[in-house]
């Protein structure tokens, strides 16, 4: 039939005849349409037209083929008026998900089978290399490019069935686009054991190595969207070409073009001649004693360090610092006179408990005072305490909840004399969804607390006899409810006592702080002290609340185990994928320094002690670390454990040791 529009109109003139076609042998036809687009004539062989049809004058600048549903195989024979060059469909238009396939021959030679090609399209350009042209198995061994892929215009993969996972992936930005040309080559070995995709005159972004596979046909299509080919090689495109592509230079070496000839030159960071472009080192016994390898070339660890107070030597490849002799101090942290050493900022943590920090914080000559921001849906709790241990029977504490079942409900309780005194406001004392404000104050005895909303006075206050109050904390009685705490800093709130102070949160095991106050310009870098029996538990997390099961972080542990038994996982409650025996490598008698370090895209992580090299490392795919927190991990050990933790002062690029 013959059908003068795409729409569902009844066909323009209908031809019946049984067994048109054949899947069994070739069936020859012609067309022939004038060149204003008004007549159309449909024969066989070389008999007379059996359809015709007159419609409107028309433009007509392209032709295609397609089939209903199974595939169609077309021959093309070459008449004197026909141009063969042409023919062979340089330029193509590609849409919805079906291949058009073309014989490999047209780009193969002994040596390899090659491949380039521009494209115009806003995403999902696919590329295929198969084994056959007619509807592909799913589990066909064949080469899958995908360029622009997953509705993103940013992921490139390589597939070897259209069922398998991709096996090389790409992420660019924009790769494609509806508006410019981009150019792109592919090269395949001739026995189909591998490929490799390049843009322009660049280098290979993709490849892939994989067991040998026939490739007869290659194709091309578009997922869900419109894609426009030309293949630069052939001269009707008017493309010029591009002697770069693929490039005759080196590895590690960039291709440009001058006049028509190809330049090399090594890549940056990379020496030697062109075409034997390489890094000056990869490990550090490649480079003088007194060098580092730093990424890929050697230099002076201690060049360019800028901090008065301490010295830097290099002693095979790694850099020693210490203390000048009138100053004292930890040199991997701060270097300062003995009458300026700063004060640990010490804490508590332990699973479903607090976060303790000293009274100091908050004390001044007068009183005990804190104003805070608290956002949760339900029971804010603060302790104030003579202990920064669990709460036992013999020490007193005194206990401030905020909202508590009712979500109205405000009780101040003393643990000692077993008394609660409650204050029940009207509704919505917290919230969910926005920041409440409180203040508390206390005598320096302890002997009298006062609780306030805003600048308001005391909704709540309570007096009880005299006791000395050494720390308070935060948490939640609700575990599967968090709470943010934020806190207002006011002139007798002692900052570097109290670090960490900002979107602290709590649920009664870990609490969180922003991974910004341990992270610079090329990573993250913490070190702290620990006391504890075993288990002592550091997470980088990308939520500063509870992970599900299979979420990515990572989750370090000190002495995991009575056995000495520390690990690194990076996938919450996962297997251990980097493990450490050592018997006593915590105490709880004595504290033990630590150092993590952690790439700044969350894809590698190394964990070491004191002023050593990394114990423990772990490279994985890259994650998001936005918050760090510390736990006691009771597995196969008592809840009544604690694990105590102390900071240095907060660490900066300078005064971080590197381990190479």
């Amino acid at each position: 039939m013959i059908q003068a529009t795409e729409s569902r109109k009844p066909a323009e003139r209908v031809h019946y005849e049984k067994n048109l076609v054949s899947s069994e042998e070739w069936r020859q036809f012609w067309i022939r349409i004038t060149s204003d687009g008004t007549l159309i004539e449909v024969g066989k062989n070389g008999s007379a037209p059996f359809m015709s049809s007159r419609v409107e004058p028309r433009q007509i600048k392209y032709y295609g083929f397609a089939s209903s549903s199974d595939p169609v195989h077309y021959a093309f024979r070459c008449f004197e008026n026909s141009d063969t060059d042409n023919r062979q469909y340089r330029t193509l238009i590609t849409y919805d998900n079906a291949y058009t396939f073309y014989p490999i021959g047209d780009i193969k030679n002994d040596e390899e089978i090659f491949l380039k090609f521009n494209v115009k399209t806003d995403q999902d350009a696919i590329i295929i290399f198969s084994p056959t042209n007619e509807t592909l198995k799913k589990d066909e061994k064949v080469f899958k490019v995908i360029l622009g892929g997953y509705t993103t215009n940013t992921i490139s993969a390589i597939k070897t069935s259209e069922i398998d996972e991709p096996r090389s992936e790409h992420r660019e930005k924009d790769i494609l686009s509806p508006d410019d040309w981009r150019q792109f080559w592919i090269r395949n070995s001739p026995d189909g054991a591998s490929i490799e995709i390049g843009k322009n005159g660049g280098s290979a972004f993709m490849s892939l190595k994989t067991e040998p596979r026939p490739i007869k046909y290659y194709g091309f299509a578009s997922d869900d969207s419109f894609a426009t080919w030309a293949f630069p090689n052939l001269e009707n495109n008017n493309i010029a070409r591009n002697v770069c592509m693929p490039s005759p230079c080196g590895p590690n070496s960039e291709c440009k073009q001058k006049d028509n000839h190809a330049i090399c030159s090594c890549n940056r960071n990379q020496f030697d001649s062109p075409s034997t472009c390489r890094m000056e080192c990869i490990f550090n016994s490649e480079c003088p004693q007194n060098e580092t390898c730093i990424g890929k070339t050697c230099k002076n660890p201690c060049k360019g360090m800028r901090d008065e107070n301490r010295t830097c030597e290099v002693d095979n490849h790694a850099p020693i610092y210490n203390c000048k002799p009138e100053l004292t101090g930890d040199p991997l942290a701060e270097c300062v006179r003995e009458e300026d050493l700063p004060k640990y900022r010490s804490i508590t943590s332990y699973g479903g408990a607090h976060t303790f920090y000293p009274i100091d914080a908050i004390k001044n000559e007068n009183d005990i005072f804190m104003k805070f921001n608290v956002k949760t849906i339900r029971t804010a709790i603060i302790t104030f305490s003579s202990t920064n241990q669990r709460e036992m029977d013999h020490q007193q504490f005194l206990k401030v909840s905020l909202a508590g079942p009712r979500s109205a409900l405000a009780t101040i309780h003393s643990h000692l004399t077993d008394q609660s005194w409650i204050y029940d406001e009207t509704d919505n004392m917290l919230s969910v969804n926005e920041w409440r404000q409180f203040w508390i104050r206390i005598t320096s005895d302890g002997s009298s607390i006062e609780v306030g909303k805003n600048g308001k006075p005391a909704f709540m206050s309570v007096k009880v006899e005299p006791w000395p109050i050494k720390y308070f904390g935060f948490t939640t009685e609700e575990e599967r409810h968090y709470v943010f705490w934020n806190f207002v800093c006011s002139k007798n709130i002692n900052t570097d006592l109290l670090r960490y102070r900002t979107q602290i949160m709590s649920y009664g095991a870990v609490t969180f702080y922003p991974i910004k106050d341990i992270k610079n310009d090329d990573e993250i870098f913490l070190t702290f002290d620990v006391k504890t029996n075993y288990g002592a538990m550091i997470t980088f997390s990308p939520k500063n609340y509870r992970l599900s099961e299979d979420e990515s972080c990572f989750e370090v542990f000190l002495g995991k185990n009575s056995r000495g038994t520390s690990g690194i996982r990076s996938i919450r409650h996962g297997k251990l994928e980097s493990s450490h025996d050592e018997e006593n490598i915590v105490s709880a008698e004595e504290w033990r320094q630590f150092w993590i370090r952690i790439a700044i895209d969350g894809s590698s992580i190394e964990v070491g002690k004191n002023r050593g090299p990394a114990f423990m490392s772990l490279k994985t795919k890259p994650t998001s670390i936005q918050y760090f927190g510390f736990d006691r991990e009771y597995y196969g050990g008592s809840l009544d454990i604690d694990a105590q933790w102390a900071f240095p002062s907060p660490p900066s690029k300078a005064n971080i040791l590197v381990f190479i």
